[in-house]
């Protein structure tokens, strides 16, 4: 199962520092990650394959 990216956060992985910040606190987010792009392929077999690629952004 594959869930898309956030466009303006990403969710921390529970090992990750910051993952056990309270939603008082900011919550397990992190905001200075740039947002992603997810393609899905369906191969004339059924398989799916994925690929996720970082949007570069200025700002």
């Amino acid at each position: 199962m594959r869930v898309a990216p956030g466009v303006v956060s990403g969710s921390l992985l529970p090992v990750e520092p910051g993952a056990d910040r309270s939603w008082a606190e900011g919550g397990p987010l992190e905001l200075d990650r740039p947002p992603s792009l997810l393609l899905h392929v369906v191969h004339d077999d059924g398989r799916l394959t994925t690929h996720q690629r970082a949007v570069p952004f200025s700002g």
